[in-house]
């Protein structure tokens, strides 16, 4: 997949070293994360299958098999653009997230 920042990672295998994480949707269904860069992530975000439903993060307390049997990444955590910092600094974002470490989600097609 290529990120808006013009990186290309994997998200149809596990990647060495990859960090990754799983949000469980309350429907009950595993949507898989990966991290391309240090930093922050919310506990909760909504899932894309199911509108109005929340997942909820692991806090990153997932295996390798639990990685393996979730596959393939849902989302990708980044960090912002200069453009999604612009936007946060003007008031249009998440209310000072990404100044404050926190990443950008992308969603896989």
């Amino acid at each position: 997949m290529k990120l808006r920042d013009g990186r290309e990672v994997v998200t149809d295998r596990p990647t060495p070293g990859g960090r990754y994480n799983i949000y469980d949707c309350a429907v009950g269904h595993p949507l898989l994360s990966m991290d391309a860069d240090e930093g922050v992530t919310p506990m909760f975000t909504h899932c894309p299958d199911h509108p109005g439903v929340t997942s909820t993060s692991r806090g990153y307390m997932v295996s390798a098999m639990d990685v393996a049997v979730a596959m393939p990444v849902r989302m990708v955590w980044r960090r912002a653009t200069s453009g999604e910092l612009k936007r946060e600094r003007r008031g249009h974002g998440t209310g000072g997230h990404y100044g404050s470490g926190g990443l950008a989600r992308e969603w896989v097609p």
